[in-house]
């Protein structure tokens, strides 16, 4: 079976590009992040991600910001 990356939401900040990948059978939703040419891709979040609906970075607390309607929450990682 091919994987797919289904991804619904980026931002692109400081030359990096940050997204979440809503995954799919076997795949588990994330939020990762990697330099605009793709190097160095690391997931950032993992855990509690139901339907990740926008991201926004503050910029001077280096902090990014998501919603997760399918909790009812607005989650954040240090980045």
């Amino acid at each position: 079976m091919q994987n797919s990356l289904v991804i619904f939401h980026v931002l692109v900040y400081c030359r990096k590009l940050y997204w979440a990948d809503r995954g799919g059978q076997d795949v588990p939703q994330k939020i990762a992040v990697c330099n605009l040419d793709g190097t160095e891709s690391r997931v950032l979040w993992t855990q509690s991600l139901h339907h990740v609906d926008e991201l926004t970075m503050d910029v001077t607390g280096n902090r990014l910001f998501w919603a997760n309607p399918g909790m009812r929450s607005v989650s954040i990682a240090f980045t």
